[in-house]
């Protein structure tokens, strides 16, 4: 990885990228909520798209709230990488030692940021973190555990990566001068927070926390081109795959490669008008091992319980 610039600033700030686009209630939500954190250098990188009403309340309450801050605005209209070039904005303005990721409806527990750069100072081999959450549904059900077979300290995280279900950049916190100024590959529609956790794995071990202290909700189909989120999803795999040829067998390529199936086939089965789609890549996925018969046929029944991806074995 590029290393970005040295700032200078006290070793515990912490560098906290908020995105907003049309969510001016949600800004003010978020902003309280980061205020209640018990680890309170904050640096808040608030990063909109542009409307005034988000930019407004975003501003007030950061007034009010007396956060160290800025607010800066995106340009980008492209749905599929409004995300990662929106937080590439914020971490190139961001003046923390450590950089971690907010997005509306996600909940933190009040000592998520203390714990993670708790074990970020302990540990200056861990070049990344991550901290156990929950996903939830949208009637705000839990749904199951967001890390999955991850131990502290691994040298080999990004092994249980290439498997894992994508880890989502809330649930990470990582150096800045370990993320350069542009971290996230912005030509990928599909995959660019995985790749980029892969990446940082590489270049040393992953820190886990095993206290679930993230609250997520599960990603939204929305105007999701599930094609290009397939092609855009195995071309960042197998860049990784053949990374590690080496130390791959066969039979791990192919499952590693099938998580992509899974992970796009979950976010299909979330719309109705795409049940049939989901159906052939999760049963494709099924067949590879990575989730059971069972779980594929609760993620398109979502009133029955269960966790859809289960831990690679």
């Amino acid at each position: 990885m590029i290393r970005g610039p040295t700032i200078a600033m006290p070793d515990d700030t912490t560098s906290v990228v908020l995105t907003l686009r049309d969510q001016p209630d949600a800004a003010v939500a978020a902003l309280r909520m980061l205020a209640g954190q018990t680890h309170q250098a904050l640096d808040v990188v608030v990063v909109t798209g542009g409307d005034n009403a988000t930019t407004e309340a975003a501003g007030r309450t950061l007034a009010e709230l007396a956060l160290n801050s800025r607010i800066i605005v995106s340009t980008t209209n492209d749905d599929a990488l409004f995300l990662s070039r929106s937080r590439n904005a914020g971490v190139a303005a961001s003046r923390g030692a450590y950089v971690t990721f907010l997005e509306p409806g996600i909940h933190w527990k009040p000592d998520k940021l203390a714990a993670q750069v708790a074990r970020l100072q302990s540990d200056g081999d861990a070049t990344l973190c991550l901290v156990q959450g929950r996903w939830h549904d949208r009637a705000g059900q839990p749904e199951g555990l967001i890390c999955r077979n991850m131990s502290t300290p691994d040298t080999e995280g990004w092994r249980a990566l290439l498997w894992a279900e994508t880890v989502p950049a809330t649930c990470v916190m990582a150096r800045r001068i370990d993320l350069g100024t542009h971290p996230f590959d912005t030509t990928l529609a599909f995959g660019a927070e995985q790749d980029l956790w892969i990446k940082l794995a590489t270049n040393g071990h992953t820190a886990f926390i095993t206290t679930p202290l993230v609250d997520c909700p599960r990603p939204s189909a929305r105007t999701f081109d599930w094609h290009a989120a397939l092609q855009a999803g195995h071309m960042m795999i197998d860049g990784h795959l053949a990374d590690f040829a080496d130390q791959l067998s066969p039979f791990e390529r192919y499952r590693a490669r099938a998580r992509v199936l899974a992970e796009v086939g979950l976010l299909l089965a979330a719309d109705p008008r795409q049940r049939s789609r989901a159906t052939g890549l999760l049963a494709r996925a099924a067949l590879a091992g990575v989730m059971s018969p069972r779980q594929a046929w609760r993620a398109l029944h979502p009133g029955s319980a269960g966790d859809p991806l289960p831990p690679a074995r």
